[in-house]
This record gives C-alpha cells, structure tokens and sequence, in this order.
C-alpha cells in the first residue's frame, strides 16, 4: 500500500513541500509544452478559436482517473488516503465566477501566469501582481465575506458519490465524455479557420510539442476501452459470487 502524504501526515512537513515544488515545477514544463504560455491562446478558449485548454484539462482528468483506478484496483493507494477538499457551495459558486470574469479579462490563471512569467511574458507578471493585491484585499474584508466564505459546507464530496456511480462506470463515462469534447472542439476549430494539426512520426522526433498532441487521443481511447472491461469484470465478478455464495456475499 502507497502512504501517501495526506495520510502520513506530511503535507506541511519539508519533504510535503519539497515534493510540492517538484510537482509545480514539471508542472509549470509540461503547461508551457502544451500551449499554455500564451495568454491569446488561453482567452481563445472563450472565442470559441482554440480549444487547447479544453484538450488538455480533458487530458489530464482522464489520465488521472484512469491512473487512479488501477492504483485503486491494485490495492495499491486506498481511497480513504487521498484528501478531499471540503465543499462550500456559496464561496466556490461565487470563486468560480471571479475566477472565470479574471481568466477571460487577463487571459491567464495563477498557475499559467507563472508559466507565462518564466517565459518572460510581461502581462503575465501584472496579472500576477493583482493576484497579490487581490489575495491582500481578500485579508482585509474576510470578516465580512466570512459567512460566505464558510457557509453552506457539505463536507467532502466526490462526483461518483454524489451521482451515485461505481467508479468504474465514471470513468468509462468521463472518456466517453471527453471524446465527444474533442471531437466538438476540432469542430469549433475547424469553423474558427484554425486548420487541424495532422501530426507525423517524422514530427515527434523533430519537435517535441507534437507527441503531446497525439498523447490524448491514444489516452482517452485507450482509457475508455480499459475502464469497461474493468467494470465488466467488476460485474461479471459480483455476479459470480452472489450466484456461487450468496451467505459469503452477504457478509462481504
């Protein structure tokens, strides 16, 4: 069984930060690798011109879940030892709408602004200082915003929980999901004028850029294909050991 640091305790601990500045630093390579230090390509996303956001952040939730799910399934990382974060649904209602009028305003977010301020993306470096000021202002009035800010928790929640699904069966519907959003962003693409992208072998040797745009594609097909069988199996299983041995079942 993986320890994780959550469950060990160690996230605010010098190897938790350590680890932190190590993920944001591959991070922050692999955002600027998928497109993500241009504030123009960022804002297209609201244009309806260029869907990198949208293929990207699809990329990346399936490749999580899928990898998720078969450390689950292998035994390996135990649901109960990943952190959750709480829900309040007034102050991430109200968060996501400012976070949203910001990101089309500024056409970066915290995190791809500092991608941006690595590749010395000046405009980058003034919407992270309203960040700042935005952070300090937050201090200021938080005696005033606090019952926003804390009200309406619901405590932990997952979207298989809340929706009532096997893990499985989320992930095979979040593939699915995300190959339709492929499919309807190469469409919108398509009718901004952005001519499509037809990646070669030739092309991933000689630029790196182009693998990632085959990468999603081959995760997302190969996800969805891997997450049914495991929830066929998981079924088949089940039905196996309720037809075979209804009391061990029971006490399963």
């Amino acid at each position: 069984m993986i320890a994780t640091l959550f469950a060990s305790h160690l996230l605010d601990s010098s190897g938790g930060l350590l680890t932190a500045g190590l993920v944001g630093l591959f991070f922050g390579w692999f955002l600027e690798q998928a497109g993500f230090g241009s504030s123009s390509r960022l804002a297209g996303i609201f244009y309806l011109r260029d869907m990198t956001v949208v293929k990207v952040m699809f990329t990346a939730v399936v490749t999580a879940l899928i990898g998720l799910q078969y450390l689950t399934a292998w035994g390996l990382v135990a649901p109960t030892e990943l952190y959750v974060l709480d829900t309040y649904w007034g102050a991430q209602a109200a968060g996501g709408v400012l976070f949203g009028v910001g990101f089309v305003m500024g056409g970066w977010c915290p995190g791809t602004a500092l991608a941006g301020l690595a590749m010395r993306k000046w405009d980058a470096l003034v919407f992270l200082v309203g960040a700042v000021l935005g952070s300090v202002l937050f201090n200021e009035t938080f005696t005033l915003i606090r019952p926003l800010y804390e009200g309406w928790n619901a405590g932990p929640l997952t979207l298989a929980e809340s929706l009532h699904l096997p893990m499985p069966l989320l992930v095979a519907a979040v593939a699915v999901l995300a190959v339709a959003m492929f499919n309807l962003c190469t469409w919108l693409e398509r009718r901004a004028g952005i001519p499509p992208e037809v990646p070669s072998w030739g092309n991933i040797i000689a630029e790196g850029r182009t693998y990632f745009q085959l990468v999603p594609g081959l995760v997302l097909y190969t996800g969805l294909f891997l997450s049914v069988t495991i929830l066929s199996i998981n079924m088949l299983g089940d039905a196996l050991r309720d037809a075979l041995d209804p009391k061990l079942a029971s006490r399963i």
